[in-house]
């Protein structure tokens, strides 16, 4: 099924009739070439969520509570038809070997790690790495998953490839309930791999993430 359209739409009743999904947004002159090359297998698709798709419009919260409960992959407690960050392709990809270069982050400086990613499939492809940071006990209020750093790679067929990715300091600060940046305290989990990691996301066959604990 190819989906156009530029924003979550329900698609629940027909999910169970298909066996893929093609959302095309809004692909401009040219968008049937481009489908017909993915549908053909001319080109590998290699897109992932930007957004969320939940399973019905019920599981929104009311339009005139702008309080973020419920809104978007962050603080969205039920499981999504489609989760943000998910995608497939024509060939599989695994993860492994996540090694962070260090387990408790210093404020204000840099954190790396790296992740070994294989395309274990007989055609190349991408994929777009995606790292989230959740909290190991959850406060009320605080979201449950923050997408921290994510890297496009391209890998041949049967190749495997360590790969290193950057979460920058700014990006590892939290907005508290006074609207203040602050540094995080506690137990995080990073979790790595290509998609949201949550339930929903291995269900749709995702590649399991890889997950070590860091301690701010």
């Amino acid at each position: 099924m190819v989906v156009a359209a530029g924003s979550p739409v329900d698609i629940s009743e027909l999910d169970p009739l298909t066996d893929a999904i093609l959302w095309i947004r809004y692909p401009g002159e040219h968008g049937g070439n481009a489908v017909a090359d993915v549908i053909f297998g001319d080109t590998n698709p290699s897109g992932h969520l930007p957004l969320t798709f939940v399973k019905t419009i019920d599981d929104l919260p009311p339009f005139d509570d702008y309080a973020m409960k419920g809104r978007t992959y962050k603080f969205l407690e039920k499981a999504p038809l489609y989760p943000f960050g998910f995608g497939r392709s024509y060939t599989e990809f695994s993860f492994n070997a996540l090694s962070l270069s260090e387990n408790k982050p210093i404020q204000d400086r840099a954190f790396t790690f790296s992740v070994e990613v294989e395309n274990s499939g007989d055609t190349a492809g991408e994929t777009v790495i995606q790292a989230y940071q959740s909290p190991v006990s959850r406060e009320d209020k605080q979201a449950i998953s923050s997408l921290k750093a994510f890297k496009r790679v391209h890998l041949g067929a049967k190749e495997k490839r360590n790969v290193e990715l950057t979460i920058q300091a700014k990006d590892l600060y939290q907005i508290n309930n006074e609207g203040q940046s602050v540094w995080p305290q506690g137990r995080y989990s990073l979790a790595v791999g290509d998609s949201l990691p949550s339930e929903r996301s291995t269900e749709l066959g995702a590649p399991a993430h890889q997950r070590q604990e860091i301690q701010f």
